[in-house]
């Protein structure tokens, strides 16, 4: 019996000792959490400082405008070149002036699958024509097709 009282004892002083390496641990690790929240704080305050004067922001904002801006181009010409194929079937699937009834092929407008499938965006057409025809007139940048009458010399988009 007195030998289980010693392995008892020797247990709860080898426990103890086991306790106090534990806290001493967690105090020094406390010590650590407590320095990297300062800097993260310190850091978060500078971050904030330069988003606010505009450094960081300023650059985080021009990236994104830029890159909507880039995006909005890339549309805009996809958008030019799908309406150009649209003008270009319209000129040749159009109601003849000289035969009512007649598309421009030949063809009776109501069998002519070209100009059928052209109908639904024939408005379109034109309105994206005449703003680019406008836009031609003024020397800027446009989307009508190199044969177009109105794109002359003028800058392609």
């Amino acid at each position: 019996m007195a030998m289980w009282a010693d392995l008892a004892a020797d247990q709860q002083v080898n426990h103890q000792a086991e306790v106090e390496r534990l806290t001493a641990l967690l105090a020094s690790e406390a010590l650590v959490i407590d320095g990297l929240r300062a800097e993260s704080a310190g850091l978060t305050a500078v971050v904030a400082g330069e988003f606010a004067v505009g450094g960081v922001r300023d650059l985080l904002e021009n990236d994104v405008v830029r890159r909507a801006d880039r995006a909005t181009e890339l549309a805009n010409r996809r958008n030019d070149r799908t309406m150009a194929v649209l003008w270009r079937l319209e000129r040749l699937h159009h109601e003849n002036a000289q035969n009512f009834g007649a598309c421009a092929c030949g063809e009776p407008v109501l069998t002519c699958a070209e100009f059928a499938a052209i109908e639904p965006e024939r408005q379109a057409v034109r309105e994206w024509e005449k703003k680019n025809v406008a836009w031609a007139a003024e020397g800027k940048r446009h989307g009508l097709p190199a044969e177009h009458p109105a794109a002359g010399a003028t800058t392609r988009r």
